[in-house]
């Protein structure tokens, strides 16, 4: 039934769920992508005596996170066109979820990260009992370096474990995710490519491999070596900026929004950056994702965190032009493009990026 669907038309799914009514949650929360609307779409219903039903439509299968209230349990499943059942004796984390291929092979790999996800939790819970036998002035760069070389080696086995799977499943569209995850935040286009290549021609063809084929066309516009694409948005006072305004310079081009707290906590880094290479043929400009009804919040978060460099919004939130022809999919977000227009490197940290700088510019002493 799958191969059979056409992209862009509307399919419908029913979950049916069961829960301990003992838990007393009151309502289940849904999201799952929608290829037309960036913020994809969200649903709810009411649980009573342990049961909900949630009916819904659909553009292309994808994967959903559910959660419970009052006590976040959540769980990820798959969006497709059957009838899909929730079951669970406990919390919603602690749930089998039956019907529709889809989610048998979602099960099976779930099944192969668990036990890699349970090493993750171990490391977290090492590094935070190791915290607390520390005294206030010790030095807890040692500490943190060893949960970062951990880290670091969970996420390269959690990839052999997407990779294992893609091979052993070329043709279930739960590969397509797999492929994905594989990219995590910072995508090697080639590789990702070579990966979907791989996958049978059915699932390739698919509403969900179209889909994603026309993913990875736009990631390689955006990817190191590839000429930035242009752009023109209006800044604060509604003066069209376009990105060859800036050629012959370096320029940071920085996606965020004023209700992003991680975009706005490496504000005051990056001003030091800003500072230190202003007056050296480099320069910053910030795309932000707020909506027109939020443009009174994204002015006072530009005088709030000080940033003196370039704004620039068309404020339509998530559906901003610039991000869209960057595909930007989570913020922070940010690419370094050369005087010349190509992108040197994208998601710098403002650490990185000054080192980046500094190897880049000539008089960086």
């Amino acid at each position: 039934m799958l191969q059979g669907m056409v992209y862009g038309q509307d399919h419908t799914f029913i979950i049916k769920g069961k829960m301990d009514p003992a838990r007393k949650q009151e309502k289940v929360h849904i999201w799952y992508p929608d290829p037309t609307n960036l913020v994809g779409v969200k649903d709810s219903a009411v649980i009573k005596d342990g049961n909900f039903v949630i009916k819904g439509t659909f553009k292309i299968p994808g994967k959903a996170i559910m959660y419970t209230k009052p006590d976040y349990g959540d769980i990820e499943l798959y969006i497709e066109p059957d009838t899909i059942l929730v079951n669970s004796t406990g919390s919603l984390s602690e749930v089998i979820v039956s019907g529709g291929q889809l989610n048998k092979d979602f099960g099976q790999l779930a099944k192969m990260l668990k036990p890699i996800s349970e090493k993750r939790t171990e490391i977290y819970k090492a590094y935070d009992n190791a915290k607390k036998t520390l005294t206030a002035d010790s030095d807890k760069k040692e500490l943190e370096k060893t949960k970062d070389q951990q880290l670091e080696a969970y996420r390269m086995d959690r990839t052999n474990i997407y990779k294992n799977f893609i091979q052993k499943m070329p043709g279930s569209i739960v590969s397509i995710e797999a492929v994905k995850s594989v990219g995590g935040f910072t995508p090697d286009v080639k590789e990702l490519t070579a990966l979907f290549e791989g996958l049978d021609e059915t699932v390739r063809n698919s509403p969900s491999g179209v889909y994603y084929k026309n993913a990875l066309t736009k990631l390689a516009k955006t990817s190191i070596g590839a000429v930035a694409p242009e752009f023109a948005q209006a800044d604060t006072t509604g003066k069209l900026v376009s990105l060859k305004d800036f050629r012959g310079k370096y320029v940071f081009v920085d996606f965020w929004a004023s209700w992003c707290g991680p975009c706005r906590a490496e504000h005051p880094e990056l001003i030091k950056v800003f500072d230190k290479y202003k007056d050296q043929n480099f320069t910053i400009m910030g795309i932000s994702l707020d909506q027109s009804k939020s443009r009174e919040a994204w002015l006072k978060a530009i005088a709030k965190d000080k940033l003196v460099w370039t704004q620039l919004s068309d404020l339509k939130g998530w559906a901003n032009e610039v991000s869209t022809l960057y595909n930007v999919e989570a913020i922070p977000k940010n690419f370094l493009v050369s005087p010349d227009g190509v992108i040197v490197a994208v998601d710098l940290k403002p650490a990185a990026l000054n080192e980046k700088l500094a190897q880049l510019l000539p008089n960086n002493h």
